[in-house]
């Protein structure tokens, strides 16, 4: 399964279920930046590799917030599925 396959997937659960908006994180229960395989759901649901970000899924949008080190990798890894951008300070 793609990417946008698994994002299309997951807006169709979220219509059926009426959910607005889906958060991603990246941590683990410990808030861990490096977690196990089991815990990359982020990294899963929108391909993004970097060890730092939350992603939100909504209909209409998708984006990722992320820190400086990775700005540029997840606007490359994730344009033209997600297309919000926000930076952590």
């Amino acid at each position: 399964m793609t990417v946008k396959e698994r994002i299309t997937a997951l807006r169709e659960v979220m219509a059926e279920k009426k959910i607005d908006a889906y958060l991603v994180p990246t941590d683990d229960f410990h808030a861990s930046e490096y977690v196990g395989e089991y815990f990359k759901c982020r990294k899963y649901i929108t391909g993004f590799t970097g060890s730092a970000g939350r992603a939100v899924i909504m209909q209409d949008m998708a984006g990722l917030w992320t820190d400086g080190r990775y700005f540029i990798q997840a606007a490359a890894q994730l344009f033209p599925l997600c297309t919000s951008f926000w930076k952590k300070n």
